[in-house]
C-alpha cells in the first residue's frame, strides 16, 4: 500500500511544480499568435508550389522525353 501511497504524493509533485512552471510562461499575444499563424501558412504554400513544381518536372522528365 505504500507503493500506491508514494505513488501518488510524487504525482501531486509533479503536478505542483508542472502548475509553478506554467505559471512562469510568457504566452503570445493574439496578435503574434496571428501573424506567426500566416506566417506559417505562407511558408507552406510556398513549399507545396515548389514540391508540386518539381514533381511535374520530374513527371514531365521522366514520362513524356525518357519514355517515348
Amino acid at each position: 500500500m505504500s507503493k500506491i501511497k508514494e505513488y501518488y504524493q510524487r504525482l501531486s509533485t509533479l503536478l505542483q511544480e508542472v502548475w509553478i512552471e506554467l505559471k512562469k510562461v510568457t504566452w503570445p499575444t493574439k496578435k503574434e499568435t496571428t501573424a506567426q499563424t500566416y506566417a506559417v501558412i505562407i511558408v507552406v504554400v510556398i513549399i507545396a508550389f515548389f514540391l508540386g513544381f518539381i514533381d511535374m518536372f520530374f513527371r514531365f522528365l521522366i514520362i513524356d522525353t525518357l519514355m517515348k
